[in-house]
């Protein structure tokens, strides 16, 4: 699992010397921070271990479920998933939460006759539909038009995406 992570870092490495990431103040971890929203999903970040790793150059896209989405799951709820008997799905959850690549609301649109497939940090796919002038990633509707950050984007979900193979309640 960790060894996927560090060959997407490499990857973002190189995107990012290829001048594809977009500047701003801050990297995607002091943006999201600032995002009172998304306060869970900066806690649950750091307990999956990701927090040095979104620190890198990247550029990475974030999609960063809101806290009403974390809210939602009723088995493991976001505080189990935090404590030692979960924090391996914790870490693939968050994988997936994450894609190699700065990636704009308008790269979204264009793709909108077809859908768009993109590769997690955690070497899963997810596709990403326009449907009623709406985005949607993998049934996650996207809520915001993203916040750059020096290594990346920051966009907001209403939905925990989670990986094929890993079961949640939802409530």
């Amino acid at each position: 699992m960790m060894g996927s992570l560090f060959r997407a870092s490499i990857l973002c490495a190189l995107l990012a010397l290829a001048g594809m990431c977009y500047g701003a103040d801050g990297d995607l971890l002091s943006v999201a921070a600032q995002e009172p929203d998304i306060s869970t999903f900066n806690t649950v970040i750091g307990n999956a271990g990701l927090k040095i790793a979104l620190s890198e150059p990247g550029p990475y896209t974030i999609f960063a479920p809101v806290d009403c989405a974390w809210a939602q799951l009723s088995c493991p709820t976001a505080e189990q998933l935090m404590t030692g008997e979960y924090k391996s799905m914790l870490a693939s959850i968050m994988q997936y939460q994450v894609v190699c690549g700065a990636y704009t609301l308008a790269d979204f649109k264009k793709n909108a006759c077809c859908p768009m497939i993109l590769r997690t940090v955690g070497g899963g796919t997810l596709t990403i539909r326009e449907i009623g002038g709406e985005i949607y990633i993998d049934g996650a509707r996207l809520i915001s038009t993203g916040e750059t950050a020096t290594n990346g984007v920051v966009f907001k979900i209403d939905r925990v995406i989670v990986p094929p193979g890993i079961r949640i309640k939802y409530r």
